[in-house]
């Protein structure tokens, strides 16, 4: 048992807020699982089992460092391990990781929760995105009671803007505040430890905002919260001082190089090179591995000793001059081209990818193949799928952008970074565009392997498995197909932003690709599944990735040879407007609002002797698709830019309901409120054309508002001069509510009071004009359900609520009150005075005393209550 001293007790107000949110919420069990989902992603995981294991004999210090004692000893804390590039800070987090798995292992209240960046990995592995879709799914899956509010973020969402992942996705920024919000409640009551390894590998300044964040996290915890968080990354002297406990890694291991090195050097007979090699390391675990599989290689070769330590002496310090060193030896095309795919693929390759990718015909079998082993920068990784080839270290990409391609392509003086990157992308586009041009080999089968698609069937075992065959079939014959199909605009969008011109991509022979139906299904077929695709344009496919500068030829022509109409949709219904809103392609969208308004060149309209100037293309902006107009597709994709766009154009209806067809439509206005996108909302309500008061049905703004009890967008909506605060939310044969009852009727008595404090609500009561007793009576009060969900409070605001800045006369208050009491009544056998009495209580300040509630009303039941 549990006693406080008060209810102003600290302890109280914790376990009293607890006891109210477990007794009034629970999560929803049936929409955990899809949450999980929509969550994880395939590498979520893979980083920490891609990291080399400690060698025998190595950290053993790290249980006696008296700066790890003190943080694992502490109840809240910070431990930065810190380190310059190669210092093996990885190898640390990963033995900290496992050692403090072990330490907790008999413990019942603890949560463990870890992740470690990958510069070299996918897009979701080297993002802060990525993190916290991991250690929220990791929460979500320990604690799901704790993580309500996601959850039902998750199921409205579906149910408002369709699939996660196909028609919306999780923004970083909502998935921090998801985040910070769970690590402070699951720390009241279990001892939670974090770990987040390579925060270098996300970039500076979002390395630096995460470790903010954790450090003012742990701050404004209570004094006796257990939360310990461990870090990993570069030297940051920002950070220096806020965080003194620290591990420096460069100082800790020379232990730890001097058992790696020894046991890998033992074969010579004295110890004059390991102890060399140990020395001039300085703390670099990086360049002592490297150098020490330098050793052993001349070592093969047949050096002596004596030739060996020179070259060991020779050896630059820097691991930056060190990786120069390799790419200097590099004689060959095909070699400099492997590094641009290992540094510039969107995903990291298969042997097999890169072989083909640059022309390099694939020995069988591979797997036994020691060609990218015996690289000393480059590495086979044991990753699912299948093994792909990476960079041995984060410094050799990084290396390699900034100073590498400098010294591996003939470039002017004056050719920047950024301008080299570009022309990178540019190759790999053209790689990826050369592998399925037509009139080929390779094109020939996958035509073959198209036509065969189109026969199979899910529900016919044979077809299915014979696709299945023909799929590894294909796969094993192209290797790079599927790489091509699904990454070739990621290269072109990479040179595309560094100023590169993809017209050439409309030439006649780029354009001869294989059909975009026939990309489509391929692009499918890597999936096992047998939907059909939608056959779409070239204006479609520009659109959807945003490749700018040949779509905007591509309309030019248009304008030019009097083709206006630019709207052809694919077989989805989609036009190349909707593709780009749909994939939040700003630039895209500008484009089509630009290139629809007439230039303004003179007297443009004026006919010529001879032809009018072409006109501009022809897009409909109130296209209606998939239930959702353009501009609610804009909403419901995030993207705040595209609505601005879309609503300053003037060339669409800011007020169009999503379709005829649906009994309550939304506009775009009503789709941001149920998606709580409030920084959109507000742009909309600032736009002078939208109108807040537009409804279809019971839809308009404000009822979604009050229903969804939303406060945020109550009080953006009430603090618009355009909302009418009494219209009914509902005009037909049934009911006919005004804001403030309705908001009484949905129990929001939030929004009973802001709506009050409006002053322009009509309090007084709305009376019938239809007979007693007759259940569809469509005018009930506000009065009429505070008296009987007994809200004293509110029933007293509503007496004396003023109307355009007037307070209500004694006389007006009074006819509330006693309107009130006779349509709770109803009774028309009621004495008069009686009515009179209850109504002159209610005038009372000390109304909460009143008799009246001390009464058995009966519940009227021509009014619905639910």
């Amino acid at each position: 048992m549990v006693k406080f001293d008060s209810k102003e007790h600290d302890g109280f107000k914790s376990l009293f807020g607890a006891l109210v949110r477990w007794g009034t919420r629970s999560v929803d069990l049936s929409q955990v699982s899809g949450c999980l989902q929509s969550l994880s992603f395939p590498e979520m995981n893979s980083r920490l089992f891609d990291i080399t294991v400690a060698a025998k004999g190595t950290l053993a210090w790290l249980s006696k460092h008296p700066m790890h004692d003190a943080w694992t000893k502490n109840g809240q804390g910070v431990l930065w391990i810190r380190g310059k590039p190669g210092s093996g800070k990885s190898t640390l987090m990963r033995r900290v990781l496992e050692s403090t798995k072990k330490m907790l292992e008999d413990e019942k209240e603890v949560l463990i929760l870890s992740f470690f960046f990958h510069g070299r990995g996918t897009a979701l592995q080297r993002c802060p995105l990525g993190l916290y879709r991991s250690l929220l799914h990791q929460l979500l899956d320990a604690a799901p009671d704790i993580m309500i509010d996601l959850v039902e973020n998750y199921k409205r969402n579906n149910n408002t803007r369709g699939e996660c992942g196909m028609a919306w996705n999780w923004d970083q920024n909502e998935l921090r505040d998801f985040l910070e919000g769970a690590l402070r409640e699951v720390s009241r009551t279990v001892s939670v430890w974090l770990f987040i390894d390579a925060l270098d590998e996300v970039g500076e300044k979002d390395a630096v905002d995460l470790i903010q964040m954790s450090g003012s996290l742990i701050k404004g915890l209570p004094a006796l919260t257990k939360f310990r968080f461990c870090f990993a990354s570069r030297h940051y002297p920002i950070l220096t001082q806020d965080f003194r406990v620290n591990i420096c890694l460069e100082d800790e291991n020379l232990g730890d190089i001097s058992e790696f090195v020894n046991t890998n050097l033992k074969i010579f007979s004295t110890n004059i090179i390991p102890d060399l090699v140990i020395e001039r390391a300085g703390g670099i675990f990086m360049w002592a591995r490297l150098v020490t599989e330098r050793v052993l290689k001349l070592n093969r070769e047949g050096m002596d000793e004596v030739e060996i330590e020179a070259q060991v002496q020779g050896v630059t310090l820097e691991l930056d001059d060190l990786y120069a060193e390799v790419l200097y030896r590099l004689d060959d095309v095909a070699s400099v081209q492997l590094f641009d795919w290992v540094c510039f693929a969107r995903r990291p390759l298969t042997p097999e990818e890169l072989l083909s990718a640059i022309g390099v015909k694939i020995p069988e079998p591979l797997g036994e193949s020691q060609d990218f082993n015996e690289s000393s920068v480059a590495e086979n990784g044991d990753e699912e799928p299948s093994t792909v080839v990476q960079f041995i270290h984060q410094s050799v990409q990084d290396f390699y952008v900034t100073k590498g391609l400098a010294l591996v392509h003939d470039n002017t003086p004056n050719t920047t970074i950024s301008q080299q990157i570009g022309k990178t992308h540019d190759c790999l586009l053209r790689a990826c565009i050369r592998y399925r041009l037509p009139n080929t080999t390779i094109s020939q089968q996958i035509g073959e392997f198209h036509d065969f698609l189109s026969t199979r069937t899910s529900d016919n075992p044979n077809t299915d498995d014979a696709w299945l065959t023909r799929h590894a079939s294909v796969k094993a014959k192209f290797p790079l197909l599927a790489y091509a199909i699904s990454s070739w605009s990621h290269h072109a969008r990479g040179g595309q932003e560094r100023g590169l011109s993809l017209d050439y991509l409309l030439e006649e022979e780029y354009l001869d690709w294989p059909s975009a139906h026939r990309e489509q299904v391929l692009s499918k077929s890597w999936i096992k599944t047998g939907r059909n695709s939608h056959a779409c344009s070239i204006l479609h496919v520009l659109a959807a990735e945003g490749l700018v500068g040949p779509l905007r030829v591509l309309i030019r022509q248009a304008r030019d040879e009097g083709n206006v109409f630019i709207d052809v949709p694919d077989r989805q219904g989609k036009t190349p407007l909707v593709r780009a809103v749909e994939c939040g392609r700003t630039e895209v969208v500008k484009l089509f609002v630009d290139e629809t308004i007439p230039k303004k060149t003179g007297n443009w309209l004026r006919f010529n002797s001879q032809k009018t100037l072409p006109s501009p293309p022809q897009v409909n902006f109130n296209l209606i698709h998939d239930e959702r107009t353009i501009l609610s597709k804009a909403v419901l994709s995030q993207n705040r830019a595209v609505v601005r766009l879309l609503i300053n154009s003037g060339k669409l209806n800011v007020n169009q309901h999503v379709s005829e067809r649906e009994f309550a439509g939304l506009t775009a206005l009503s789709h941001a409120i149920l998606a709580q996108e409030y920084d959109i909302m507000q742009d909309l309500l600032d736009c002078e054309q939208v109108d807040p008061n537009v409804m279809r049905w019971e839809d308009s703004s404000l009822y979604w508002a009050i229903s969804q009890k939303d406060h945020i967008a109550l009080k953006a909506l009430l603090n618009s001069s355009k909302v009418n605060v009494n219209q009914s939310t509902y005009e037909s044969f049934i009911a006919a509510y005004p804001p403030l009852t309705y908001a009484a009727r949905a129990e929001n008595w939030h929004a009973v009071k802001a709506l009050l404090r409006t002053e322009k609500v009509h309090a007084g009561i709305k009376r019938s004009r239809m007979p007693r007793l007759n259940f569809m009576d469509p005018h009930p009060s506000a009065a009429y359900v505070l008296i009987h969900e007994n809200q004293i409070e509110l029933l007293v605001k509503l007496r004396d609520a003023k109307l355009d800045g007037r307070a209500p006369s004694e006389e007006e208050k009074f006819s509330r009150m006693r309107g009130a009491i006779e349509e709770v009544l109803g009774n028309p056998e009621m004495p008069p005075d009686e009515v009179q009495k209850l109504a002159e209580e209610l005038m009372r300040d000390d109304v909460a005393e009143a008799r009246i509630w001390g009464m058995d009303f009966p519940l009227r039941n021509d009014i619905f209550l639910y």
